[in-house]
């Protein structure tokens, strides 16, 4: 059985909802987002589509280098590596495309980050807040199965679920240098 691999990058934003999120639950990442490949190319996820306005938010591809992330001196973070199957990550893969094909299908829930920061359960289809799209992924594409509600999960649950599953570190540091190690 071939094996391919999957990225899964958690950072800890300076951004309003990233700061509120710390300060709430403690976490010490705030932001998931999924890759494709190592060098986070096709680094997708959901997230703030303004550089000044947070809740102008959705669908993205994402860079560290450029727009919010852009402006900011340090972006501390770490990269999972995860084995998958062929099989697994094709349909991560046309998971994601469908998603980019269609990205103003799909919105970002502030009604579902409050609903995460206060465990509670809500249900939509066509919105998410960063880590339940990553952990969406994840379980439609049978790579993980989570027993929490995909909306309840937080990027640092979602970091210690994923060390659960053996995933590998292969990157921890400034998120703005991955670039150059990876």
């Amino acid at each position: 059985m071939q094996v391919a691999k999957i990225y899964i990058s958690l950072i800890k934003t300076k951004s309003p909802i990233g700061r509120l999120v710390s300060l709430i639950k403690r976490d010490e990442v705030t932001h998931a987002a999924i890759s494709l490949d190592k060098n986070l190319y096709s680094l997708h996820g959901f997230g703030r589509r303004s550089n000044w306005i947070p809740i102008i938010a959705g669908f993205r591809k994402e860079t560290y280098s450029a727009g919010y992330y852009g402006r900011l001196k340090t972006l501390p973070g770490i990269v999972l590596e995860m084995n998958v199957t062929e099989v697994q990550y094709n349909k991560a893969a046309k998971i994601v495309s469908c998603f980019a094909r269609n990205p103003n299908k799909y919105h970002y829930s502030i009604t579902k980050l409050i609903s995460n920061l206060f465990n509670i359960e809500v249900q939509s289809s066509n919105s998410f807040i960063c880590s339940e799209f990553v952990a969406y992924v994840l379980q439609k594409a049978g790579i993980m199965n989570f027993t929490t509600p995909l909306n309840l999960v937080r990027p640092q649950v979602l970091l210690q679920e994923l060390i659960k599953c053996q995933a590998i570190p292969v990157y921890q540091g400034d998120m703005k240098q991955y670039g150059a190690t990876a």
